[in-house]
């Protein structure tokens, strides 16, 4: 209303029709900022945005976190009885960290050192343990062909571990000399691309490959023992 009146008195040439609607104008603008006493009963609102700080806002913490574990009750038994998509071959299967560790020995020196290895337990600190949207980069092979979707079974995915970086480690296990028997996606593990599909704008808004990839190498794991 008030931006046709507008329109309208700029078109029209001094008269009374252009008085008429500058009066009218004038009664509509001082009636929407004049602040009216309630003369009953009344609900004050205001609009307040919101973003990640409301988390830690006193009055929603304890709601969200309520939340947040309410949906492990509500996730493990929804995604009991689900079937996991099986590896595209043997060689594709996801194994878990425990897999890798007795020949990699000085490479788990290492990897323990890293907020890697404790990925999980920032989830679980942050009651998001069952929080779909978060464990995939919190652990191995969730939801991918020869991982786990089953969140009974996560306890030997827990972590960011050594296939998240590498790839599908079954075919390396029951092969390790024999290349060609490894998946055809297990990698040396050392590109942005494959760390850049968790550190992302969304979570990691920071980050920058060449400043973060040393955190995570060392004797054994990415430089030489001897280097």
């Amino acid at each position: 209303m008030v931006h046709r009146l507008e329109k309208e008195i700029e078109a029209l040439d001094d008269g009374p029709a252009k008085d008429a609607r500058r009066a009218r104008l004038e009664l509509l603008e001082s009636s929407t900022i004049e602040a009216r006493k309630p003369t009953g009963r009344y609900v004050s609102w205001s609009l307040d945005m919101i973003d990640e700080s409301i988390a830690k806002a006193e009055w929603a913490a304890p709601l969200i976190a309520s939340f947040n574990k309410s949906l492990c009750d509500l996730m493990i038994v929804a995604t009991r009885s689900r079937t996991c998509e099986p590896p595209h071959a043997a060689a594709d299967a996801y194994v878990g960290n425990a897999q890798c560790r007795s020949c990699h020995a000085k490479a788990f020196s290492v990897y323990n050192q890293t907020k890697h290895a404790r990925a999980w337990s920032t989830l679980v600190q942050a009651s998001k343990s069952c929080d779909v949207s978060c464990i995939g980069c919190h652990s191995v092979g969730y939801e991918k062909p020869g991982g786990y979707c089953r969140l009974d079974d996560v306890e030997r995915f827990e972590n960011v571990g050594c296939e998240n970086c590498h790839g599908p480690g079954a075919g390396h296990i029951a092969h390790p000399d024999d290349r060609k028997q490894w998946a055809g996606t297990f990698r040396r593990g050392r590109d942005a691309e494959t760390c850049m599909q968790c550190h992302n704008h969304d979570h990691s808004d920071q980050f920058d490959f060449e400043t973060y990839l040393p955190r995570i190498l060392g004797p054994g794991h990415g430089i030489s023992v001897g280097d």
